[in-house]
């Protein structure tokens, strides 16, 4: 069958919640093989309610007097058909799995087959409640994993699908403190071993990540080859997996190479993965391990899950310490931040953001080397966000009364007259604005909308340099900090500047490219170049392949003033130093910052990649060859516009934007507004119009 329009395919999802985003400062929610089962688990969830004969597409357990045997086998084969690559979200399966995430207190509908579960009495604690979705999830994902057991229903867990849970559940754990760890520390260093195959005296060298557990799904060599497996005994205590009182120092055959021993001198047990079967089949029916049934079904998940005893259920350990507890959360984190959906409980909005805010804490430290960086080390990015607002959203995240509900983001209250993203001078820290990671603000800007996105980056400064014209940090350096080795801090006030483009195209003569492009004050002009060149698609790592210009601010081209004195052998301006700071070029060259210090225009000379000339000597050559034969350079000058470029881009405005330059360089409308005409059309008076307002604003855009 042909694929539908407007899916989610799966190598797309296992991307995007397996890799890290450097950009919203998050390592990764799941590693691929989990996200793998996941996704199937999900997809075709409308086809599977049709084909066990129910009639409510948006209902998400198993309808009432379908046979609970010919539900789950149902549900399997419509999941797994498309396990080759075929498997695909529709709308309705994106917008379930949301549901069943964060949404279950919303919809709150009444289980069918909550019978089962009358004797455990978990839909009977509220607080497990909206916990059991992600748990059938969870458990559909699971019974979709290869077993080696015959004759077992398709309704339950064998033994051997239990092992594989529990090694993606070991992964999990792993690729979860590899992903909250610095992103130099997880480049540099492979992910910490936690299992490895049964090997002999010497020892073999661990085995680890997706192949480990492709190899494993693979087998068919009987039940011996999963349950084999050697685990670490510590990743395998996180997630209370370890019997009490277990030896696991009898297991050890520390597989491990001489080079890994000198990188980490603890012996690393290992304990048999069958020992970890033994114990999750043992809690889940209450008996010992020679009286336990071979299979799991769903209420002994449950009951494995919540650590639940067997004459004692109402004492459930809390849901943070559960055993999928970590997989779940990773579960709420995607559909609340990945795809936008909004929690249905104030609580849980600040569960996820809090679990937002601690990873990112471990992932940019806050000390380091006896530096102070209280807001993580260098190029840290951080967001910008109303005061008020976040108090609002702080009072209704914990119920308070008199919060029901809340209104958008409205950060314009910060912004300064400019017309670009450039904060008020005299802002304070906590009265006036709050510093948000860049996950969090994503996550409470897709729930309750609003903006406009504002940006800032922790950049290296020395307070004693600082003055109120240029003035980086959020709050005044402590004293007991200021003798420390090095100080970061946020820029809060960093230049936005207008950059041209220089290159073989324009044939040596600026172009508009960008405008209101921030520039620190304190980092080297090379960030600046690196990531304009990036944006161009241009390889950076063949230096020199781009030079900075300092403009003059009339922007006066070489063949308009060819005859006028010259910076640096050109009127244009000068060249200016990448290794320095865009302030320390303005001092040695003697330039006094204007009162509109954000009148800066740039230009970006980019590198003939053919013949490694530059374009601006190019030119100049052509200029005075031009000139000694007498030719008039005029006549070859390119015509440039005058309308307005480098509009900002906030969200989805990019199509508006896209018009507006194109009202903007149409010059019968362009002239109707510069030379003010329209002021004579305006009708202050129509019920059904904006009273001018909208012209204004226009004219005064084309004007700026």
């Amino acid at each position: 069958t042909p694929r539908p329009r407007n899916v989610v395919d799966e190598h797309s999802f296992v991307v995007a919640v397996s890799r890290p985003n450097d950009e919203l400062g998050h390592g990764g929610y799941l590693p691929a093989e989990l996200a793998r089962w996941t996704f199937r688990a999900c997809a075709g969830r409308a086809e599977e309610i049709k084909a066990a004969g129910g009639g409510d597409l948006w209902q998400s357990t198993r309808p009432a007097g379908v046979n609970a045997t010919s539900w789950e086998k149902k549900e399997q084969s419509s999941r797994t058909k498309g396990g080759n690559g075929d498997c695909f979200w529709t709308m309705y399966d994106a917008l379930s799995f949301g549901c069943d995430a964060v949404r279950w207190d919303a919809v709150n509908t009444t289980c069918s087959d909550d019978d089962a579960l009358i004797d455990l009495q978990i839909v009977k604690i509220e607080k497990f409640k909206a916990d059991m979705p992600l748990l059938r999830l969870a458990f559909k994902a699971f019974l979709q994993l290869p077993r080696q057991e015959k004759h077992a229903l398709d309704s339950v867990l064998t033994k051997s699908q239990v092992g594989k849970m529990l090694l993606l559940l070991l992964e999990h754990e792993s690729f979860r403190l590899e992903a909250d760890s610095p992103p130099e520390v997880s480049s540099r260093e492979s992910r910490n071993s936690w299992s490895t195959l049964r090997g002999d005296s010497k020892g073999d060298d661990p085995l680890d990540n997706d192949d480990f557990l492709r190899n494993l799904s693979k087998t068919t060599d009987g039940l011996e080859n999963v349950l084999s497996t050697f685990v670490d005994a510590s990743y395998a205590s996180l997630l209370g997996l370890m019997p009490p009182k277990i030896d696991s120092t009898k297991f050890d055959t520390t597989s491990r190479t001489e080079e890994s021993q000198k990188d980490d001198p603890s012996p690393a047990h290992l304990v048999p993965l069958s020992v970890l079967v033994d114990y999750a089949m043992s809690e889940s029916c209450g008996k010992s391990a020679d009286d336990c049934p071979p299979t799991l079904d769903f209420k002994g998940f449950v009951k494995w899950h919540l650590h639940l005893a067997s004459n004692d259920t109402n004492e459930a350990i809390p849901i943070s310490q559960t055993r999928l507890g970590p997989y779940m959360m990773e579960l709420r984190l995607i559909a609340s931040v990945l795809f936008g959906l909004r929690p249905a409980s104030p609580a849980m909005e600040r569960c996820l953001i809090e679990e937002i805010q601690r990873r990112h804490k471990y992932r940019y430290p806050r000390i380091k080397d006896g530096s102070s960086q209280p807001r993580g080390p260098l190029g840290t990015v951080w967001y910008v966000i109303n005061a008020d607002w976040l108090r609002q959203w702080n009072q209704f995240s914990k119920g308070k009364e008199g919060v029901t509900e809340l209104g958008k983001i409205d950060n314009n209250m910060l912004l300064s007259e400019e017309g670009i993203l450039s904060l008020k001078q005299g802002l304070h820290w906590k009265q006036d604005f709050e510093l948000l990671e860049p996950l969090a603000w994503s996550a409470l800007q897709a729930w309750h909308d609003g903006g406009p996105p504002i940006t800032r980056s922790v950049v290296p400064f020395n307070p004693s340099k600082t003055d109120k014209h240029n003035s980086v940090s959020y709050s005044p350096a402590r004293p007991s900090l200021m003798n420390t080795l090095d100080e970061y801090e946020i820029e809060l006030y960093p230049l936005f500047v207008t950059v041209f483009l220089c290159d073989t195209a324009s044939k040596g003569e600026p172009r508009p490219f960008q405008q209101y492009v921030p520039l620190s004050r304190y980092l080297p002009l090379e960030e600046l170049v690196d990531k304009l060149c990036e944006g161009l698609g241009r390889d950076t790592s063949k230096p020199p392949h781009c030079r900075l210009w300092m403009m003059d601010n009339t922007g006066a081209s070489l063949a308009r003033s060819a005859t006028s004195p010259c910076k640096a052998d050109d009127s244009l301006g000068w060249i200016l130093d990448l290794d320095l700071t865009i302030s320390d070029e303005r001092n040695n060259r003697g330039v006094q910052p204007s009162k509109d210090e954000n009148n800066i225009s740039l230009m970006l000379e980019v590198r003939n990649e053919k013949d490694g000339t530059w374009p601006r000597t190019r030119l100049k050559m052509a200029l005075e060859a031009g000139k000694e034969s007498g030719e008039n350079s005029e006549e070859s000058e390119p015509a440039l516009g005058d309308g307005i470029v480098g509009l900002y881009n906030m969200g989805n405005t990019c199509y508006l934007n896209s018009s507006i330059q194109c009202l903007s360089h149409t010059p019968v409308i362009r002239d109707y507004f510069t030379s003010k005409a329209y002021l004579h059309d305006i009708n202050a008076t129509n019920p059904l119009g904006y009273k001018g307002h909208l012209a204004q604003v226009f004219a005064h855009l084309v004007n700026s």
